[in-house]
């Protein structure tokens, strides 16, 4: 099992983890997108150069993933800091990566995908595109 130490090892598995779940081009995606880990943990991904707003009016900043359990926020992890509290949910969090990082030879599940925050400006680009 590959353990998880450090912050850009938090980085690089959550987008190893959408990749094998299917995600591709994640900067082509309208909004941030949703990848649910396991049934309690959720990450709101924000690919894009600039900030998105979220249904609840904060900006989630370029390059910044939002931490949820069971739909409560739990803190914010982009590549120069992870910052989820307590630290026992920190140390969950990373152990629930690993393991669904382990068990990425699962089929395609495509459920976890949803393009469900957008800007007025990416919906229009990303409508010119079909």
């Amino acid at each position: 099992m590959m353990k998880i130490e450090s912050l850009e090892d938090v980085f690089v598995k959550v987008l190893e983890l959408a990749h094998v779940r299917g995600l591709r081009d994640l900067e082509k995606v309208p909004g941030c997108f949703e990848l649910q880990v396991n049934s309690e943990w959720a990450i709101v991904f924000n690919p894009h150069k600039i900030p998105i707003m979220l249904p609840n009016g904060v900006d989630l900043p370029a390059w910044h993933m939002v931490i949820e359990k069971q739909g409560d926020f739990l803190g914010i992890v982009n590549p120069v800091e992870i910052d989820i509290h307590p630290a026992s949910a920190r140390e969950e969090f990373l152990t629930v990566l690993n393991e669904q990082i382990n068990l990425s030879e699962l089929p395609n599940i495509g459920s976890e995908f949803k393009s469900k925050y957008k800007t007025e400006s990416e919906e229009n680009d990303y409508s010119k595109m079909h």
